[in-house]
């Protein structure tokens, strides 16, 4: 899966280039990434334009209008997860904000869901991951040699945020996806974590001991249980704003003296080792080129300054040692055996159990029509 050719090829609008082993290009050097990204920010401003902010909150207020609270936010310390959150008390909600510790926070990210909580003296429920199984649940994604190793605890995340809104009877949950941000991400750079079936696969094969606590959640569950049956709500408001990351700093900063930290998530300190060292290492991918580029094709960053940015290493070599060894001792493994782990083969996911045409099916217009009809 590793690209070998050293020829560098790179679009002339963004930087995705031939580590994506599926990029095309035109005859004019664009990158079949940009003219996708360009059509679901079109779809996404259409959106924003047509809809209104305040009619989404005011839906959700009245549907909870006999609850303590007005829905569950999932706050992760990151910039757009706190951001939504301040978008949603300024505009009058009364939101339970969840966090879901799998035990990576960093210190910035709890510093800063400390302070955001405080300032709106919001309660906020932690629900922590036990432990023992996630570390497990890792080593055996290590060990499968698949790509996606931030599945575990993405997972996760979801996972318990789902369940604990069935448990508070909640059903509206309130998210910091957007499309500015994350319009480009390469399909073969990852396959995505709701695939409980996967993750239920990979724990038994490679682990094998039991995983009585750990939030499994498969596609049928989701989608019959909790998006048809219970009529789950998932809204993302950033797609019915102009959301700048910029401006979001800029507002964060002033009300809480938000902490930046480097990279899209720097909230977990797995994910910065994987997508500071693993990716880079073992594949060749450097994910700041998805991140930079989804940036320039909203505007919000030239390509010369995201040229400046690429140019320099995602972690200097004494951090890579030091995320390196966090990780393993965090994992009670040696160092020796997690660099053994980014060198292994690459492996598709399709060579285990899974649920991809459920997935598909789910994310497909007719999912998304038959899930409005249930619900009206």
């Amino acid at each position: 899966m590793r690209m070998q050719n050293s020829e560098k090829i790179e679009c002339v609008r963004c930087v995705m280039d031939i580590s994506d082993p599926e990029i095309e290009f035109d005859s004019g050097g664009n990158c079949s990434h940009c003219r996708k990204a360009e059509a679901l920010l079109a779809k996404n401003r259409e959106n924003y334009l047509s809809s209104h902010l305040e009619e989404t909150f005011d839906s959700i207020k009245t549907r909870n209008i006999k609850n303590k609270h007005d829905g569950i936010i999932g706050l992760s310390g990151g910039l757009d997860s706190a951001y939504v959150l301040t978008l949603a008390v300024e505009h009058g909600l009364r939101p339970l904000v969840v966090h879901v510790d799998a035990g990576w926070n960093s210190d910035i990210s709890s510093s800063n869901i400390r302070a955001l909580v405080e300032h709106y003296d919001l309660k906020l429920k932690t629900v922590v991951v036990n432990w023992d199984e996630m570390r497990r649940l890792q080593i055996a994604y290590l060990k499968s040699g698949l790509m996606n190793q931030d599945v575990p605890q993405d997972h996760a995340f979801f996972a318990s945020l789902y369940r604990f809104s069935a448990q508070q009877q909640l059903n509206d949950v309130i998210t910091g996806e957007n499309v500015t941000t994350e319009s480009i991400l390469p399909r073969a750079w990852e396959y995505g974590a709701m695939d409980g079936r996967q993750v239920r696969a990979i724990a038994r094969k490679f682990d094998g001991g039991s995983f009585s606590s750990f939030p499994f959640l498969t596609i049928p569950r989701l989608y019959v249980a909790d998006f048809l049956l219970r009529r789950l709500q998932v809204h993302k408001p950033l797609t019915q704003v102009d959301y700048s990351k910029g401006e979001a700093q800029k507002k964060l900063n002033e009300l809480i003296a938000w902490k930046h930290y480097e990279g899209k998530h720097g909230e977990s300190s797995f994910t910065s080792f994987y997508q500071s060292v693993y990716l880079p290492r073992r594949f060749g991918i450097d994910k700041r080129r998805a991140y930079l580029s989804s940036l320039i094709v909203s505007g919000q960053v030239t390509r010369s300054d995201a040229l400046q940015e690429l140019a320099k290493k995602p972690v200097t070599e004494t951090e890579e040692r030091n995320m390196i060894a966090y990780v393993a001792r965090k994992l009670d493994i040696s160092v020796d055996e997690l660099e053994s782990y980014m060198h292994m083969e690459a492996v598709s996911h399709r060579k285990f159990p899974n649920h991809e045409y459920l997935l598909q099916l789910a994310n497909s217009d007719f999912s998304k029509v038959f899930r409005r009809i249930v619900r009206s």
